[in-house]
């Protein structure tokens, strides 16, 4: 069905089923985030939002064009984010050789004829 059941609605229709059950204590957890110090802070955005300029969906979701999704600085000797990446890298490439190994039961230097 394409409806909004309130809370009370659900409170009368799972009690009645609790009750069925055979169950007497029947309480249902408080909602999330209904403390009144949290609805005047939500009213409170609300109104400066408004107060401020308006502001495009496209222009709230647009990435800055400096944004870096991973480390390119040079290469540096030493623990950066550069030697990390590639600490990263490297792990991933013996891992992978691992897996060759204990997959076909021959490593990768019997695989390219070195062993």
């Amino acid at each position: 069905s394409e409806h909004i059941e309130t809370l009370e609605e659900i409170d009368i229709e799972y009690r009645e089923i609790a009750t069925e059950a055979g169950i007497t204590n029947f309480r249902r957890v408080p909602a999330l985030d209904t403390t009144p110090a949290f609805i005047e802070a939500l009213a409170h955005l609300v109104q400066h939002a408004l107060e401020g300029p308006e502001v495009n969906l496209a222009h709230v979701a647009a990435l800055p064009t400096t944004v870096k999704l991973y480390p390119q600085d040079k290469w540096a000797w030493g623990w950066n984010n550069s030697s990390e990446v590639w600490n990263g890298r490297l792990a991933m490439v013996g891992f992978s050789a691992f897996l060759l190994e204990l997959i076909s039961g021959r490593g990768p230097l019997h695989a390219i004829g070195l062993l």
